[in-house]
């Protein structure tokens, strides 16, 4: 089993907290939704620096929804 130090732990902490803005839907936001025929649902694995800014242009579109996410 690795060992985790405080900092490491913090910083993953952080950037967990970063990307959770960015999981809320768009109506909650206020912004409108596509139709379901017309939306591209999508899950993120891995979202270390490159995996995040991926998602975060993902999210800019109104008819991308993210379902899940993980990180290991």
């Amino acid at each position: 089993m690795t060992t985790i130090s405080r900092r490491q732990l913090l910083g993953y902490a952080a950037a967990a907290g970063v990307g959770v803005p960015y999981v809320i839907p768009s109506r909650l936001r206020g912004q409108t939704e596509a139709a379901p025929s017309e939306r591209i649902t999508m899950g993120a694995i891995g979202l270390g620096n490159q995996g995040l800014h991926n998602l975060k242009s993902f999210l800019t579109f109104d008819d991308v929804r993210v379902l899940a996410v993980c990180d290991v």
